[in-house]
């Protein structure tokens, strides 16, 4: 649809995106949107289908219309970020994004941060996707 997602943490919770009937977007009030009708679509589908445990959250990466979002689902709380990476080799991704801030490209400046997080982090691994909406 109108979102992209991405995640770490529990690949099932992450999955649900790819499965679940998204609500559609209120686009004169993004941040109420996620906060409201979002987190509950994706706590209920959480709760439907079993897939969640309390000691094992989820980040979930959102972006809607050229803005980027964090969900945690430790508190479900939704956060708006001009830049950000979720998972092990977040801070290495992050590191690298801030590095190159000076390039031109987003899709490269974003594969150099994929590859540097996996070349230092232990448990983040290729392939990744790289989507743009």
């Amino acid at each position: 649809g109108n979102y992209i997602i991405g995640y770490s943490g529990n690949i099932g919770v992450g999955q649900l995106a790819q499965c679940i009937d998204l609500p559609s977007i209120d686009y004169k009030s993004i941040k109420k949107h996620l906060r409201t009708t979002f987190v509950k679509a994706y706590k209920d589908a959480i709760d439907e289908y079993g897939v969640y445990d309390k000691d094992d959250t989820s980040s979930i990466l959102i972006g809607i219309k050229g803005r980027l979002f964090e969900m945690d689902t430790a508190d479900f709380q939704v956060s708006e970020f001009d830049m950000t990476a979720v998972g092990s080799g977040s801070h290495f991704a992050l590191g690298s994004l801030y590095t190159t801030s000076t390039w031109k490209d987003p899709i490269k400046r974003i594969t150099k941060a994929i590859e540097v997080a996996c070349e230092l982090s232990p448990s983040c691994r290729l392939p990744m996707d790289i989507e743009v909406l």
